[in-house]
């Protein structure tokens, strides 16, 4: 089939499944279970009625796409099933409580929860569970729950690419064809914008300017760090370590950018964010439940950090 030149007409075509789509799901309110379905029909008529695709190129269509489907869904759930395992053994508690005594400045709490933690959890696991997992370590910590989650979920988003062990990088190189050599640089150049775009906006949700102006020595630093760690590890063909390696050396960077004296003093009360927060037992309490040490709540990803690496240098 000869391909039809590219003008805006065919460009507008083109682009009019994924519109039907927004525009059901965004002005009508639609779930993504109805407005999909919707989509994909426009899509079959559009390739058939106006770009000539034969019964034989749809049918071909539709299978690589369950192929492709099942490819990045056997990352997700391997993804998953390793989150779900630390999870049960209390390990993100701890590790989230770990971060969270870093320092009592609630702006660099909330750097280091809703910017660098959240994409560590989008690095491993994604489809939500830094909203579900980091919204409540805010809100048990004093910030109002419209802060939680907004700034959670901005302050993860930049880490969504080359989240979850890298499956919707997986899935852009399986739906252009093109290799990862070729997507990763400008990839990693759009994301790293976005990751202090991410950052800032995540401060904002907070004070608005006084917490980017009370944030911007971490923003500076942490923001370089896991821009760089992202690029460094994508453009090197290991993007599968790339979201959650960003967002760990991100916390590395953050704890040390912690014990300046600018967030070892709270300015104002800190009770005065917007929430409530908890009694001086609950930390212990969860202490005595969740008893791993930070290191070993670390281990796993570490260790999935060796693994990967060996499998993509090792001939």
């Amino acid at each position: 089939m000869q391909t039809p030149p590219l003008n805006l007409l065919t460009w507008l075509l083109a682009f009019l499944p994924i519109t039907v789509v927004l525009v059901l799901m965004v002005g009508f309110r639609w779930g993504g279970k109805k407005a999909g379905p919707v989509g994909w029909v426009v899509a079959m008529l559009v390739a058939w009625l106006y770009f000539g695709a034969g019964p034989e190129l749809l049918l071909t269509s539709q299978l690589r796409g369950i192929l492709l489907t099942l490819y990045v869904l056997y990352i997700i759930w391997m993804a998953l099933v390793l989150y779900r395992v630390v999870d049960e053994a209390g390990a993100i508690t701890v590790i989230g409580q770990g971060i969270a005594r870093l320092t009592a400045e609630p702006t660099m709490q909330l750097l280091l929860l809703a910017w660098a933690f959240s994409a560590f959890l989008q690095g491993v696991a994604g489809f939500g569970v830094p909203i579900a997992v980091v919204a409540p370590l805010l809100i048990g910590l004093g910030f109002a729950p419209v802060v939680a989650v907004a700034a959670v979920a901005i302050g993860h988003s930049w880490s969504v690419t080359f989240g979850d062990i890298a499956s919707s990088f997986q899935a852009l190189m399986a739906a252009t064809g093109l290799p990862g050599e070729e997507l990763a640089p400008w990839s990693s150049v759009f994301l790293g914008v976005a990751c202090f775009g991410c950052g800032i906006a995540a401060a904002w949700t907070f004070r608005g300017q006084s917490s980017v102006r009370k944030g911007w020595p971490a923003l500076l630093l942490m923001g370089v760090v896991m821009a760089g760690v992202q690029a460094g590890l994508a453009m090197s063909g290991l993007w599968n370590l790339a979201g959650f390696g960003a967002g760990l050396a991100g916390l590395a960077v953050g704890a040390l950018v912690a014990r300046l004296p600018r967030y070892q003093r709270v300015t104002g009360n800190p009770l005065d964010i917007g929430g409530e927060a908890e009694g001086p037992g609950a930390d212990e309490e969860r202490g005595q439940r969740y008893p791993l040490p930070l290191w070993l709540a670390l281990a796993p990803y570490l260790l999935l950090i060796v693994v990967v690496t060996a499998a993509e240098l090792w001939p």
